[in-house]
């Protein structure tokens, strides 16, 4: 092969009139999972829908025409990927008129537009529920002060009052959703106030309990007495909100054995800490040094962008703080978030 096509970064392939490989450049070998092999015909490596799409260009190729197709095809693992196949006329230094196949990976492209489009939707349905839960107010405002008046007569059976508290407490609790749902869907601009962790943490697994339940997973929160941090309330509740869904989906794929999801928080020197541990399968010795870069995602294809820890690295960096994960010695991996102490704070309980 042409010593400028063997330099290419991506996959390279030069084809015959009838689809014969004729030769591949290291990138294609790279692919792994058996990369097209000079004298076999590429059908061999296409799946079937993509096959004629192919040939056609090929043809043309030969005819001198220029060709882009989005394809699908997988890695030597079996994981499916997204790419642009470009074919174009090409003379090999035999002379020969033959086909010149580019194949550029897309997936990274097709996950980021997926992404924005459920940013957007998103975005759409926090508006609706912001809409919802200011409706949702002053019935809830209303059953609060009817069980009141109702539990001051004199004459009401006792056992009516036990129920008119349960009905104060379960609207209060739902009251409480409406105000937590509120304050996450509005839009804020980035500040730094004094920031209560443990009441955040407690919001925030409350607005996760409902799925957390669903999904079989165990809480257990243990919160210690920690200074208060300067910070911004909304991005850090996206941060851990981050960490919650990771743990979430990583508990998911285990089969066996017990789903916990341990959240604390602890006074250290200069700040407190905050660990979330899962009992999952734990975060791979490869992935582990890159775990916070963009698009490194421990999730199968398809399941995520990898920029939900990017973004928790991000925010925790912008609150002067440090962000740290490995693997639990009973298994599952685990995220302590280092924050540091807000000037003349006192200690939030």
């Amino acid at each position: 092969m042409d010593s400028l096509l063997e330099a290419f970064p991506l996959p390279v392939a030069t084809l015959a009139a009838d689809g014969t490989v004729l030769e591949v450049n290291a990138a294609a070998v790279a692919l792994g999972g058996g990369p097209p092999a000079p004298g076999s015909c590429f059908r061999a490596y296409v799946p079937p829908a993509y096959q004629e799409a192919i040939a056609a260009a090929i043809t043309s190729a030969h005819g001198g025409e220029v060709s882009r197709l989005d394809v699908v095809y997988h890695l030597g693992d079996g994981t499916p990927r997204t790419g642009e196949a470009t074919i174009v006329p090409w003379k090999d230094p035999a002379g020969r008129a033959v086909a010149l196949g580019i194949l550029r990976d897309t997936s990274r492209e097709q996950e980021i537009r997926s992404e924005l489009v459920q940013m957007g939707k998103l975005a759409t349905a926090g508006e609706l529920l912001a809409g919802v839960t200011h409706e949702l107010n002053n019935p809830l405002a209303a059953v609060l002060s009817l069980a009141e008046l109702l539990a001051e007569r004199p004459d009401l059976d006792p056992e009516v009052r036990d129920d008119l508290q349960e009905i104060r407490r379960e609207a209060q609790r739902a009251a409480n959703i409406v105000r937590q749902l509120l304050a996450f869907v509005r839009r804020h601009d980035p500040m730094r106030l004094p920031v209560n962790v443990n009441a955040l943490v407690r919001d925030t697994i409350a607005l996760r309990r409902g799925a957390l339940r669903l999904a079989g997973i165990d809480v257990e929160v243990e919160l210690g007495e920690v200074p208060a941090v300067a910070g911004d309330e909304h991005q850090l509740q996206q941060l851990l909100l981050n960490l919650l869904t990771n743990a979430e989906h990583a508990m998911a794929r285990v089969a066996q054995g017990r789903r916990l999801l341990q959240v604390a928080t602890r006074r250290v020197a200069g700040g407190l800490e905050l660990i979330v541990r899962d009992t999952g399968a734990g975060i791979a010795p490869d992935v582990l040094p890159r775990i916070f870069d963009p698009f490194v995602t421990t999730k199968r294809a398809g399941e995520g962008t990898g920029l939900g820890l990017s973004i928790v690295n991000r925010v925790i960096r912008e609150h002067g703080g440090r962000a740290v994960a490995g693997n639990h010695p009973d298994g599952g991996a685990v995220f302590t978030l280092f924050l540091p102490e807000a000037v003349n704070s006192e200690e939030p309980r």
